[in-house]
């Protein structure tokens, strides 16, 4: 008995996924190359190949992108994206093509595009709420300060501003960069 409805729900997957293939092979017209900014993370890695940062400078960028991550919907958005996935695995696929898509110059596929403007910004809202939760309540449990999708682009925005002279401390000790300058900065507010 069990074989049998294990043979038609494995029918079932290989049906599905027959026809997802078919329909994106006959929708690669709704494929459109990248015509938005660069995302900061793309220009940053990009900026780093062709200025290499000095381990300082390193060490506080890894500080700085995993607490944009954990205090912010980068959290959130990891745990939906592996929640549906264990729910629905096939959405796996639907990650993993937008992933390439991205990778490959063009933008990624989203449902919200078939919605109308106003349904889309309504998604959108609810979306951001969602994913904003568990960085809201790690930031929170913490002390810290929530991070948003804004604020993440303007830490990230140091770095690929970063100069190649070396910026001077107020007490004339000279730093590797002014990146480091101003996460020390940083910190020292942060303590007081």
């Amino acid at each position: 008995m069990f074989s049998v409805f294990y043979c038609r729900v494995q029918n079932a997957l290989i049906v599905f996924f027959i026809i997802a293939q078919s329909s994106l092979l006959s929708g690669c017209g709704i494929l459109k190359e990248k015509t938005s900014p660069q995302d900061p993370n793309i220009a940053l890695a990009e900026s780093a190949v062709q200025q290499p940062l000095s381990p300082e400078e390193t060490e506080a960028l890894v500080s700085d992108v995993a607490n944009n991550w954990f205090y912010g919907q980068g959290l959130g958005e990891t745990m939906l994206a592996v929640g549906t996935v264990v729910i629905f695995p096939p959405y796996g696929i639907y990650l993993a093509g937008n992933a390439l898509l991205s990778l490959s110059g063009y933008e990624e596929i989203r449902v919200t595009e078939a919605l109308p403007d106003s349904g889309e910004d309504v998604w959108n809202s609810v979306y951001d709420g969602v994913t904003s939760m568990p960085g809201h309540v790690t930031a929170t449990i913490s002390g810290d300060e929530f991070v948003s999708k804004k604020m993440a682009d303007q830490t990230l925005q140091r770095y690929l501003d970063r100069k190649q002279v070396p910026a001077a401390d107020k007490d004339g000790t000279i730093n590797a960069s002014p990146v480091l300058a101003e996460a020390k900065q940083d910190s020292v507010k942060a303590w007081r």
